[in-house]
């Protein structure tokens, strides 16, 4: 019988994903002057370049808008800018975030603390703890869905591609969609049983709130996760809107001074909802797709 258990989780690149960053450092003997000068950009504030736009880059690492498209294109002739983005944010790996001891005896709520209690040095939190209900809310929504539709658009791309593997690794399926138009296309054609839309984005803007109330309208359980900038600091917001007779929105806040917030939610929902199949499946070994491993130890 075990008396503690140990989850760990960790991401693996798929073969035929290259892991950009050590390929940047395998070719750099082959860049241009000017190449040089990015590349070791890149590898020193990649945690920056990751949420970059090609203007900003220019403008930190001083090299043209032209040789950082070039430079993308080099490795993703097709996908450019936007592909080598995306396979920068896979490259990324927190060591922080990949190790959490708990107990057999810990519930969700122990989860999600302990979670805030590892992520001390990365966040000011405000209100932490208030934000469990909200969470356990969140994961009550997501448990019994066979379907899960994400909209991340521009930056907010690579939080969706981010959310949408971690969903695909715990067997359900998921969508991504990078504008309103497209999703809504979608909805138009389709059942809504066992859905759940999350939008992650910077502000709710006109066409977003337009799809939260045709989710309202259809009964449609939806996840926000929204960060608003505020000076120098963020305040992300995840808001669970139950509108299956409940129009009430829970929403909770964090202080902090890193652009890692989306994925911070992110993790906590992730870990959350396969804490809890870990709990009702009693597995002792699972390998969950071709990404991610999971370990239970006495």
């Amino acid at each position: 019988m075990l008396n503690s258990f140990v989850f760990e989780c960790f991401f693996q690149q798929k073969e035929n994903k290259m892991n950009i960053l050590l390929t940047i450092k395998q070719e750099m003997g082959s860049f241009t002057s000017k190449e040089l000068v990015l590349g070791n950009y890149i590898l020193n504030q990649a945690n920056t370049a990751v949420r970059q736009t090609i203007e900003q880059m220019s403008q930190e690492s001083g090299v043209s808008n032209s040789t950082i498209v070039r430079f993308a294109k080099r490795f993703f002739p097709e996908g450019g800018f936007k592909e080598f983005k995306i396979a920068l944010m896979l490259s990324l790996k927190d060591n922080d975030n990949n190790h959490l001891d708990l107990e057999k005896s810990d519930n969700l709520d122990d989860v999600v603390s302990k979670i805030n209690a590892r992520m001390v040095n990365s966040f000011q939190r405000s209100d932490g703890l208030n934000a469990i209900e909200s969470f356990k809310e969140a994961i009550a929504y997501l448990e019994p869905t066979d379907e899960v539709l994400i909209l991340g658009e521009d930056i907010n791309y690579s939080s969706a591609v981010n959310l949408s593997q971690k969903i695909n690794a715990m067997g359900k399926s998921s969508s991504l969609f990078q504008n309103v138009d497209t999703i809504g296309q979608e909805l138009l054609h389709r059942s809504y049983e066992n859905l759940v839309i999350i939008i992650i984005t910077h502000n709710l803007d006109d066409k977003q709130r337009k799809l939260l109330r045709y989710a309202k309208e259809n009964s449609i359980s939806t996840i926000v996760i929204c960060r608003n900038t505020i000076k120098v600091e963020y305040q992300p917001k995840l808001a669970v809107l139950k509108y299956a007779g409940d129009p009430n929105e829970r929403t909770f806040d964090y202080s902090i001074t890193e652009i890692v917030s989306q994925n911070y939610i992110i993790e906590l929902l992730y870990y959350g909802l396969l804490f809890q199949n870990i709990k009702k499946s009693k597995l002792v070994v699972t390998k969950l797709r071709h990404e991610e491993k999971l370990f239970w130890r006495d």
